[in-house]
């Protein structure tokens, strides 16, 4: 049996024991097998998705939500393109029973597993079980049946997912049910409902086809995430070099070597975790709530890949010094070209320069006086004593933002530096490479999503947790468990040298902790290089991106850094013997891209008018369009909402309510217990609807509010007179 997909004549089956049979009779006999890990997977490709309803009122004058049910009205399965679908959950285990009835491994994909999972996990024996976190889970089996999540592995929504195929072409049906309808098992769907149903299925068959055609049914099941296809990749560059004459692999062994030379202590990796931070995103306390005219956007091009080619990383164990003389702790920091350091350090008497922006995180300091701490939105602006854990490149930044009367050495660590490995160089810049040049190429699409998911995915493969946490699914039960979630700081020693013990040994071991560790620190220092420039014409940032006005007084110091990591990158693949032209391909119009240098976002069309209210909360207009990017609040609908108030910019303020119909936003209520009520549909069907467990999706309003803590800063910046050089002729605040 083929794959039968065709999207004017796609089969549709309701539930049909005997249709279905006949179907899965043709499968097992077809018998297309693949071998992998000593099992045998059918390579055919199915999915699965539900439509719920939830069951609510809302209660009081704060109408708050009061939720009794949620359950499933309609299921979808996918098989090779076709699909077919029940009502009722007896069906569906009657449709897993008969697939149950061949030898063979199946795997089922399901956009968002961890939904589905909450609704039918009850109804089977599970085995072996993967949850990341609590009530997130990426595959889960029964028998030989194996529900895999297609959204951890494709990393895209359902409509990004179907706007990438090529070959079986679909589009995502979009605002076709209307969620706010109570629906039950013997509700009626239109033929555009029973669509908007089949395509979420169709579309899954088709990428896994399409996956399975590009790249091997091997790769899919070796793969879990989409940051686990970049670590297959860069494994394969570590252990072995391949020769285009003879098409043959060579295993490395220095390559292997070193990397194994490279160990951690639970200690080291305790100090790292402390130390590791992500992106820098915040705004200039002494411009939120205000409306700037003129406003540009500069973003890195590729931020975290091109630090990986300009920087030097620890290429060694670390070496602990105990007591450190404070003449040998400025040695080490001085050297910073030549030796990483980790310490835990703690400040006295710190105070805020106010340059541009307060760079240290309340939450990563594990020590600080609470009754002196003034903080801005999370950042520490002034506090008598703090205990924190940074590498040297944190401790430069923090020096130039903030003044101390003292600073005592807890604990030091250091390791040499070197550039990475050549094969991870050659690695990034060939993700980069094909990125850039199939960037809007029909005929290369495939080479494209695969480049730029691969480069976006190199970091987040280097900081993953080495600490998994205790199974928090008891499968005897089929319930959650209650277990204190584990870190490096709260982990027993015994559990945590365990961990480590197993890292050091593991023979495919390709990479370092630390590398992540530096790459965050080193981001956020060239991102803070533009804020120290920009000053009171700093607006906002976040992680590779700066809002500013007043570009013209700022133009040198864009060519300047533009010049400067340019320099550093060619540095770096010379050293390599590496074409320096790699980090600035052509794009499909002839234009070389380089990696790393600003790229001025609105060169052609500044934003009219931009106001913030603090970090992951902002707007804008440009070319007449309004912007919204607000932490918790849907980009197009809270946009819609927010455009059609008679002033905008009034409106997004602090207290700001958008009511549950605009927000785009549901609320996920978990219901653990068994539940049984009869339930009318809109049509007027009554049906005893059972639901062992479920989720209730609520639509609940947005109420922007800034704390007590930020809007007291701010109400003692207020009486403050703004700098001369900020108003200008070109700008204008409101």
């Amino acid at each position: 049996m083929d794959y039968l997909f065709n999207e004017k004549t796609s089969l549709e089956y309701k539930w049909n024991k005997k249709k279905i049979q006949s179907i899965i009779n043709n499968i097992i006999k077809k018998n297309d097998i693949v071998a992998y890990k000593n099992q045998e997977y059918l390579t055919d490709c199915f999915s699965f998705d539900i439509e719920t309803t939830s069951i609510f009122h809302y209660e009081g004058a704060e109408k708050r939500p009061l939720v009794e049910m949620g359950f499933m009205y309609i299921w979808m399965a996918g098989i090779n393109g076709q699909c077919i679908h029940g009502r009722t959950w007896e069906e569906f285990i009657e449709f897993i029973n008969l697939l149950k009835q061949t030898d063979k491994k199946i795997v089922i994909w399901v956009h968002n597993l961890s939904y589905e999972f909450q609704f039918m996990r009850k109804l089977f024996t599970w085995g072996k079980t993967f949850f990341i976190k609590k009530r997130s889970i990426l595959y889960c089996e029964t028998d030989n049946i194996i529900f895999r999540d297609s959204l951890a592995y494709g990393g895209y929504s359902l409509e990004k997912l179907a706007e990438h195929l090529t070959k079986y072409k679909i589009s995502k049906k979009v605002g076709d049910l209307d969620y706010s309808l109570i629906r039950n098992s013997k509700t009626t769907l239109s033929e555009l409902e029973m669509s908007y149903c089949i395509s979420d299925v169709v579309i899954l068959n088709n990428y896994i086809q399409e996956e399975k055609e590009n790249f091997g049914f091997e790769y899919i099941l070796e793969n879990l995430t989409k940051t686990s296809k970049v670590r297959t990749d860069m494994r394969m560059n570590c252990f072995f070099s391949y020769d285009e004459k003879t098409g043959q692999y060579t295993l490395k062994q220095q390559d292997r070597k070193f990397i194994k030379s490279m160990k951690l202590t639970s200690d080291d990796y305790r100090a790292m975790r402390r130390a590791y931070q992500g992106g820098f995103t915040h705004a200039n306390k002494f411009n939120v709530g205000r409306v700037f005219e003129y406003v540009d956007s500069f973003d890195f091009t590729s931020s975290y890949p091109a630090v990986i080619l300009s920087e030097k990383f620890p290429i060694a164990s670390f070496k602990v010094i105990q007591n450190i003389e404070m003449s040998i702790f400025k040695q080490y920091i001085e050297q910073s070209d030549t030796y990483a350091s980790i310490f835990d350090i703690e400040f006295n008497g710190v105070q805020s320069k106010g340059e541009g922006d307060d760079i240290l995180s309340k939450s990563k300091c594990w020590e600080f006086d609470s009754d002196s701490l003034i903080e801005n939105n999370g950042r520490i602006v002034e506090c008598d004593r703090i205990l924190t854990t940074m590498t040297e490149i944190d401790f430069k930044c923090f020096c130039k933002f903030y003044t101390f009367e003292s600073f005592t050495i807890k604990s030091f660590r250091y390791a040499l530096k070197g550039y990475l490995p050549k094969w991870f160089i050659e690695g990034v810049l060939a993700y980069y490479k094909d990125k850039t040049q199939f960037k809007d190429d029909e005929d290369h699409v495939v080479e494209y999503n695969n480049s730029k998911e691969k480069l976006n995915s190199i970091y987040g493969m280097l900081v993953e947790d080495l600490i998994h946490n205790p199974d928090s699914y008891d499968l005897t039960t089929n319930e959650y468990n209650d277990i204190e979630k584990l870190n490096s700081q709260n982990i027993s020693d015994e559990e945590l040298d365990k961990i480590i013990m197993k890292y050091n040994k593991n023979k495919n071991r390709f990479s370092f902790f630390a590398w992540g560790v530096y790459i965050t620190a080193y981001a956020r220092r060239n991102l803070f290089t533009a804020i120290l420039e920009l000053k009171n014409d700093y607006l906002y940032s976040d992680t590779d991106s700066v809002k500013f006005i007043n570009y013209n007084k700022h133009e040198q110091y864009f060519e300047n850094y533009n010049k400067q990591i340019v320099e550093k990158i060619d540095a770096t693949l010379k050293f390599y013997n590496i074409d320096i032209e790699e980090s600035r391909p052509m794009n499909k119009k002839g234009k070389k891209k380089q990696i790393g240098v600003w790229d001025w976002e609105t060169e052609k069309s500044k934003y009219t008018k931009f106001k913030t209210l603090g970090a992951k909360r902002y707007m804008y207009e440009q070319n007449d369009v309004i912007h919204t990017t607000i932490a918790g609040l849907s980009k197009k609908e809270g946009a819609k909402y927010i455009s059609q108030q008679k002033n905008p910019f009034d409106f997004f303020n602090d207290d700001m309510k958008i009511p549950s119909e605009y927000t785009g936003k549901l609320t996920h209520f978990y219901i653990d217990e068994e539940k049984e009520m009869d339930v009318t549909d809109y049509q007027g069907n009554t049906v005893k609807v059972k639901a062992l467990s479920g989720i209730a999706l609520v639509p609940c309003e947005f109420n922007l509010s800034i704390s007590d803590s930020f809007n007291e800063l701010l109400e003692s910046l207020s009486e403050e007179s703004l700098d001369d050089d900020l108003i200008e002729s070109n700008v204008a605040i409101k």
